[in-house]
């Protein structure tokens, strides 16, 4: 069987879903923003590393507002991601892996 029946799926970019996932925690005012710049230039390195290739944007997103909000000083549980991207924990733990097997961490 050839190419015929295939069907090209575009490559959804998960920073468009940023925004809107980091409303929905628990983070105010400037920091939010904060939060959501470090996440933005996380997704941006994911995209470097290939780590968004064949990966739901949702997981990405998570992984990546996980270790923003972490990083400055939030303490947002994998579960309060888990729930804001609509997604299994163990799955953004999984994201989070491969995020640490990157030259990034």
């Amino acid at each position: 069987m050839g190419d015929a029946g295939a069907v090209q799926v575009p490559i959804i970019d998960p920073s468009i879903f940023i925004e809107r996932f980091a409303r929905k925690l628990d983070i105010a005012g400037h920091s939010q923003r904060k939060v959501q710049n470090t996440a933005m230039r996380l997704i941006q390195f994911m995209h470097r590393d290939w780590i968004v290739t064949g990966r739901r944007p949702n997981g990405l997103c998570g992984a990546a507002l996980l270790v923003a909000a972490a990083y400055h000083g939030h303490s947002c549980s994998a579960k309060d991601i888990a729930d804001v991207v609509r997604m299994g924990e163990q799955t953004l733990r999984l994201r989070l892996q491969e995020l640490q097997e990157t030259p990034l961490a």
